[in-house]
């Protein structure tokens, strides 16, 4: 008995460490796979003639940690102006053909999407294979136009159909297949090229190793986009920066923007587009003429807003209406949903409510623009005494490409 004991807490101790081997093997090969999938991109531009620097790494915003963000990073310090990555235009994809890609509505250029949709189906055939084998492998439903239904749904009581912004928040898919002409119905790999090319697109050109990095505002942005169409497009770095930081820029008002994108993109179309919920300072275009703010927060860590243009005085009582149905309607749903979110992690099955990561997207939106609302009609009385700001038109980065010598 005590010699099959003994065998038997041997076995034990060897199933034990077994498994213990394979779960460090498992994690170690999802970080490889991750970061090696990356710096194939990497090899891939350096070997057409870019560049991407050697002070900058791969990795998630806490290492080891897989719920925290993944983006890139300094491994030491930076000076302002530093050549960051530079991608060279054979290694852009985008419609060659003009005319082809002057078809496009809000959010797709029709050729450049058909032109990424048909080097991801060329697989190993394709120039591009480096990034598009990246792309392929990307999760779906990041973004609400590739949620679940129970997901779409819910985030419309939200937005009470097209009351609140951001509009077409669910249905990008069916707006490329009615302004590009698209009659067959488009299938899983189409729709995820789809989503791929709407979050990572800058304009008609999609950029690899330029979408690689996360967007930040203010004081967190330190990157600078430099475009030279037909040649190459650059990243520099806009300031100094200190190893260890993340290195990021403003998707919405960075230098190479334009001037709509600059004055009313903000925190409802980075949810569509992105599928985050930025965090402060944020941009709320509740009307493009009569109701636009950013909130920032203070030294104090308070909530500041700051009216882009003098608000119309009825669009309060507007806002007052979509709290009183945002507080009174759709948070007992909300709450519904992930009282029943609780119940399906304990195995009872629930098909109308939405999976949690979008559940969880939903909340913070929800919250957010709670908050926006509530600072809004608190301010009302001060609009008179405090004025309002001007369009803030300012280049979110402060590295000078008219000077940019190759």
């Amino acid at each position: 008995k005590r010699k099959m004991l003994v065998k038997m807490m041997s076995y034990s101790t060897s199933v034990i460490l077994f498994l213990l081997l394979s779960l460090a093997s498992l994690g170690s090969a999802s970080k490889d796979e991750t970061t090696s999938a990356q710096q194939a991109i990497v090899d891939w531009v350096r070997e057409n003639g870019g560049h991407f620097s050697a002070k900058q790494e791969f990795r998630r915003v806490i290492p080891g940690d897989t719920t925290s963000h993944f983006g890139i990073f300094a491994e030491e310090n930076i000076q302002m102006g530093e050549l960051l990555a530079r991608v060279p235009w054979k290694c852009v994809i985008t419609e060659e053909n003009a005319e082809e890609d002057s078809q496009h509505n809000p959010y797709f250029f029709c050729g450049s999407t058909r032109k990424l949709i048909e080097e991801i189906r060329k697989g190993k055939e394709s120039f591009f294979r480096p990034y598009t084998a990246y792309l392929k492998r990307q999760q779906r439903g990041k973004i609400p136009s590739d949620w679940s239904e129970p997901g779409k749904d819910l985030l419309n009581e939200v937005l009470g159909g097209d009351q609140l912004p951001p509009d077409d928040a669910t249905n990008l898919g069916g707006l490329f297949q009615r302004h590009c002409y698209q009659s067959a119905p488009i299938d899983s790999l189409g729709q995820q090229t789809l989503m791929e090319y709407h979050t990572r697109a800058d304009d008609q050109f999609l950029i690899p190793l330029l979408d690689l990095y996360n967007h930040a505002q203010d004081e967190k942005s330190n990157g600078s986009v430099g475009v030279f169409t037909g040649e190459r497009q650059d990243f520099r770095a806009s300031r100094s920066i200190s190893a260890g930081e993340e290195i990021a820029y403003s998707y919405n008002l960075a230098q190479h923007q334009d001037s709509w994108t600059k004055k009313f993109y903000g925190t409802p179309e980075f949810l569509r587009d992105y599928g985050f919920v930025e965090p402060y300072p944020q941009r709320w275009i509740f009307d493009e003429e009569r109701f636009r703010f950013d909130l920032k927060k203070d030294d104090n860590d308070a909530v500041k807003i700051i009216w882009l243009s003098e608000p119309d005085r009825l669009y309060f009582d507007i806002m007052r209406q979509h709290l009183e149905r945002l507080t009174s309607s759709v948070q007992p749903l909300l709450e519904e949903m992930e009282r029943k979110a609780v119940e399906v992690g304990a195995g009872e099955k629930k098909s109308d409510v939405p999976p949690p990561a979008e559940l969880k997207m939903i909340r913070q939106y929800f919250d957010a623009l709670i908050s926006a609302i509530e600072a809004a009609i608190k301010a009302e009385h001060e609009v008179d005494e405090a004025g309002h700001g001007e369009d803030d038109e300012d280049d979110d980065d402060d590295y000078d490409y008219e000077n940019d010598e190759l």
